[in-house]
């Protein structure tokens, strides 16, 4: 065994071992990174309930799946009420009169008895009015149109985020499936080299490999999360 041969082989073996610790760090600080990015995802959530860290992320990558495509939201809320605020406005500035009074008087004189009775009508200037009525009519039309523009640019963004999170869970499970493999691989070429089958070369390149596709899923579970939470903006799930 490699091990066995002399000093010389004894320090390659231990320069593995510390390779080996060095790549363990790593990953330590690649769990750190992920429990930063969990609470800075609960901040931005504004959950009030913790969720329990060994979840990693809010909305695990593998279970996230949207093709629902509507957006609503409080941006849009604000517009539509302001569109029939105008729209109501509108109206009432249309109107041939905005307002009446019904009104009786009774009068007892000594030689007859005098009932009135009349409709008081407030009746603005027409000109005003009209002014008034297309004014409305126009603040109204535009909140829609800002509506609508606002609606579409969601709209893209949301089917943007949604292909995105397709594209990324498509990675994510080849990458899972790739760490995997090269956890077995590492493995076997720890083996391989106290038994002087395999070089400190093909172990630590394998190491370094392992923790370069850990971290891409680290990135994958946080640019998911962000995206995922930016849907649940657009879709009103957030306030």
């Amino acid at each position: 065994a490699r091990f066995e041969n002399g000093a010389d082989s004894r320090s390659k073996y231990m320069q593995a071992s510390l390779q080996r610790i060095a790549a363990e760090t790593k990953l330590i600080e690649i769990e750190r990174e992920i429990v930063a990015r969990y609470y800075d995802l609960i901040s931005i959530t504004g959950l009030s309930e913790t969720i329990l860290l060994d979840t990693k992320f809010i909305y695990p990558v593998k279970t996230v799946h949207i093709d629902d495509t509507d957006v609503k939201n409080a941006k849009l809320d604000t517009l539509e009420i302001l569109k029939k605020q105008y729209e109501a406005e509108a109206k009432m500035q249309n109107r041939n009169f905005k307002t009446y009074r019904i009104f009786a008087a009774y009068e007892d004189d000594i030689d007859q008895s005098i009932v009135t009775f009349g409709v008081e009508i407030d009746l603005p200037l027409f000109n005003q009015n009209k002014e008034e009525y297309q004014l409305a009519k126009i603040k109204a039309q535009q909140a829609n149109l800002k509506k609508l523009q606002l609606k579409n640019s969601q709209q893209k963004q949301l089917e943007s985020f949604i292909h995105q999170i397709a594209i990324l869970k498509k990675e994510y499970i080849a990458l899972k499936k790739r760490a995997l493999k090269e956890q077995e691989l590492m493995a076997l070429f720890e083996e391989g080299y106290r038994t002087a089958q395999s070089s400190l070369l093909d172990l630590i390149q394998t190491q370094y490999s392992l923790i370069d596709t850990k971290r891409r899923m680290l990135e994958i579970e946080y640019l998911v999360n962000l995206y995922h939470i930016q849907i649940d903006y657009l879709k009103g799930r957030l306030k």
